[in-house]
């Protein structure tokens, strides 16, 4: 990644791109099924879409089948975006000096 700490803000960024994808995903889903469409097709299409991100077919059979286990932390997702949230002013600033 190249100097200190350039790996961790990958990471914040890997993060925040997942987080915004299962806030969509679930959200989606959700409308979705309010709608009338029925889950399961949504569960087969959403995931299929082109533009839907490709994790989300594994995401989408857990939750077909009820397991709505957490795989990584919310205190931990949490804490990354408050930290890209936080990184975001000093970013905007370094960007306008360009």
């Amino acid at each position: 990644m190249g100097a200190v700490g350039r790996g961790a803000g990958f990471k914040m960024l890997v993060n925040g791109m997942l987080a915004q994808t299962m806030l969509m995903f679930s959200e989606t889903l959700l409308m979705g099924e309010k709608m009338g469409l029925d889950r399961d097709f949504l569960l087969d299409t959403l995931p299929a879409l082109p533009v839907a991100a490709s994790f989300l077919g594994a995401k989408a059979e857990l939750i077909r089948h009820g397991e709505f286990e957490a795989r990584f932390p919310l205190e931990l997702m949490h804490k990354d975006l408050r930290l890209l949230q936080r990184t975001k002013p000093a970013i905007g600033r370094r960007l306008r000096r360009l």
